[in-house]
């Protein structure tokens, strides 16, 4: 009944005998991952494919490190503002109020709570820094952000307006050889990154053309020019033709797959 609803717009009221038509909009939201739901069982692939006319991936908040910088500055000045207090991100006499040591533990974590856990670990720090020349936190929620290594002598300062960090996994002082990385770290850096070359890249402090090489010099990792053409055309018939899920399948780059079955007359 809900697929011929998503189907023709037309339903059922309870004890009619005719059906009227309505106009709705589905919007729905998942961090499941369906297409895994779909190949085991506990998920219908027709309802997906009803409820997926446009999809709009949004990556989890690990993977748009800018995006911590901004949101903490952001919500650090609604709570300041909040308690009255919002000319303390501004002030560096006799110190700066926001430690450099805890910026740089806020900014590396990996945020599984994305950006609603972002915004109540800034409400408990501001909170519970009332009153203190130093913000803080609790014991519980510093083990919980973790320790990050320093590249010098801890210090304070205060947080500007905008912070370009470089991505999870790159040093914060120099750019990495593209030897330093291991096959087991490149796997599992494209597949946290769907397999997207520039993001890949940025998460490891090397060039996409540094990243093209060290994938084409490990057998562990495919590419989609490496791929059988059976392999492609039966995962295309499989997933009806839907990329990102052929992507996830596959385990190789959108833009070279996307390639490849234009070359094969499948896009």
């Amino acid at each position: 009944m809900l697929l011929r609803a998503l189907e023709t717009s037309q339903i059922y009221p309870l004890g009619a005998q005719r059906s009227e038509r309505v106009e709705v909009r589905i919007i729905a939201a998942t961090d499941a991952r369906l297409e895994a739901l779909i190949a085991s069982g506990a998920f219908a692939a027709p309802l997906l494919h009803r409820v997926a006319g446009y999809v709009i991936h949004l990556p989890p908040l690990r993977e748009r490190r800018d995006d911590i910088a901004r949101l903490l500055v952001h919500f650090l000045g609604l709570e300041l503002t909040e308690t009255g207090d919002a000319a303390l991100l501004e002030r560096t006499e006799p110190a700066p109020w926001l430690p450099l040591v805890l910026v740089r533990r806020i900014l590396h974590h990996h945020w599984p709570g994305n950006v609603r856990e972002l915004r109540n670990v800034v409400r408990q720090l501001v909170i519970g820094s009332r009153g203190d020349l130093e913000a803080s936190l609790p014991p519980e929620l510093l083990r919980q952000l973790g320790e990050v290594p320093s590249p010098g002598p801890a210090s304070a300062v205060a947080v500007p307006t905008t912070i370009h960090l470089p991505p999870d996994g790159v040093d914060l002082d120099r750019h990495r050889r593209p030897a330093d990385i291991t096959v087991a770290e490149l796997v599992d850096a494209l597949r946290a990154h769907r397999w997207d070359i520039k993001s890949t890249a940025a998460a490891l402090g090397i060039s996409r053309t540094s990243l093209y090489k060290r994938i084409d010099s490990s057998d562990r990792v495919r590419t989609a020019g490496r791929l059988d053409i059976d392999e492609i055309r039966a995962c295309h018939r499989e997933l009806g033709g839907d990329l990102d899920a052929m992507v996830e399948r596959l385990q190789v780059s959108r833009h070279a797959l996307r390639r490849r079955l234009q070359e094969l007359g499948l896009e």
